[in-house]
């Protein structure tokens, strides 16, 4: 199995730095030399979920930086580490965004992994955004993404969401998945809203809640469907404890046919 494992780990990676430099010479991060300062934020921490009928439990551990020069891109970079359900894996994610005139913007990301199931074979990402309004305060989001899994599973999602920055303390927000699964040619819809209230570089406040159905074909000796419902609600705050960074808190409730979830993530935030 560790051997099995460090092959993974290896491919893994190998697609990691294929990722970077793709990314970084889209971005055009040695073209030019550009008028906007480049600002950063670091992230770390992780979480702690308890799932009922004898579930046991999962956690996590990642850290994030984000490199942005605004008006022209922004870079995102996570790590870390998952376990639950008797596995367990290392992730690694990129998502660049390119700033485009008339409240236009783009982006690609991509992320891999180890572990049996806890992270996938590949996983890509592409959206494009829109800001509108007089103000370029609604915005617009389309998406698509094409996740492979280690077994023989896999599947494309198209998204849409909408996000409104309603004045200097709201934000409202909305979306909605539908997933096309193979093999089985399965269906997946979810959506969800939420709203933050929060005060420029000082607290934020936000609630969101998410409900769907999930359908997937379990690959095996004998195939099989399974579908089952499930509904999410999450609470978090933002609190800054200088100008530069604070502490994040999230609370998670989950519950679909199988059991219900019990999670806590806490993490520290940098930004300059």
């Amino acid at each position: 199995m560790y051997a099995r494992n460090g092959r993974r780990a290896l491919r893994a990676t190998l697609r990691a730095t294929l990722l970077m430099a793709v990314l970084c010479g889209a971005a055009g991060l040695g073209s030019r030399a550009a008028a906007d300062p480049l600002v950063y934020s670091i992230e770390g921490g992780g979480s702690y979920t308890h799932f009922t009928e004898d579930y046991g439990s999962g956690n996590t551990q990642f850290a994030a930086f984000t490199l942005t020069r605004p008006s022209r891109y922004a870079i995102r970079i996570d790590a870390g580490r998952a376990e639950r359900f008797d596995d367990d894996g290392y992730g690694i994610g990129a998502l660049l965004t390119k700033y485009l005139a008339r409240n236009w913007s783009a982006g690609v990301g991509a992320g891999t992994g180890t572990g049996d199931f806890i992270h996938p074979e590949y996983r890509l990402d592409a959206f494009v955004s829109k800001g509108l309004l007089a103000n370029g305060n609604l915005i617009a989001t389309l998406g698509y993404a094409h996740e492979e899994s280690k077994a023989a599973n896999y599947y494309d999602r198209v998204a849409g969401s909408l996000t409104w920055w309603a004045d200097a303390h709201w934000i409202f927000g909305g979306f909605y998945h539908y997933d096309i699964g193979y093999p089985g040619d399965t269906r997946t819809k979810s959506g969800g809203a939420g709203i933050t209230w929060y005060d420029w570089q000082e607290r934020s406040l936000s609630v969101s809640g998410s409900l769907g159905d999930v359908n997937y074909t379990q690959v095996g000796p004998t195939s099989f469907l399974v579908g089952y419902e499930e509904v999410s609600v999450s609470l978090g705050v933002t609190e800054y404890l200088s100008s530069r960074g604070g502490l994040r808190l999230k609370l998670d409730w989950g519950s679909n046919d199988f059991y219900d979830a019990y999670g806590v993530t806490v993490s520290l935030f940098r930004e300059r």
